[in-house]
C-alpha cells in the first residue's frame, strides 16, 4: 500500500512493524522511508488477541449457519456485534493507557 508522510510528504510503501512494549503489549506502526516519522495503528495485548480471535470464529460460525439456519444465524451475529464493540472499548482503553490519548 502507497501513503503519503504528513511531515514531509514523502510517499512511500507502508510496511507494517511491531514494537515490544511492557507487560506483553504490542505497538503495532509503520514509518516513513524518508524522514522516519513513525505512526502508531494500534496497541495490543494477549486479551485483545483473544477477542479477535473470537470474532474470527464468530464471524466463520455466522458464514456456516447464513443460508442453512438463518436464525441461528441472525443470534450468531448479534453476539459478533456485541463482542467486536467490546474490542472496541478495550483497544481503546489500551491506547489511553499507553498513550495517555482519546
Amino acid at each position: 500500500m502507497l501513503v503519503t508522510c504528513d511531515k514531509c510528504g514523502a510517499r512511500f510503501v507502508l510496511r507494517p512493524q511491531v514494537q515490544y512494549l511492557a507487560n506483553k503489549v504490542e505497538r503495532n506502526y509503520f514509518s516513513c522511508s524518508e524522514c522516519g516519522e513513525e505512526y502508531t495503528t494500534y496497541y495490543c495485548n494477549p486479551a485483545i488477541k483473544k477477542l479477535q480471535e473470537k470474532l474470527n470464529q464468530l464471524r466463520l460460525k455466522y458464514d456456516s449457519q447464513r443460508l442453512a439456519n438463518p436464525k441461528q444465524a441472525e443470534r450468531t451475529y448479534k453476539k459478533w456485534l456485541k463482542d467486536k464493540e467490546a474490542l472496541g472499548k478495550a483497544m481503546h482503553l489500551l491506547l489511553m493507557a499507553v498513550d495517555g490519548k482519546k
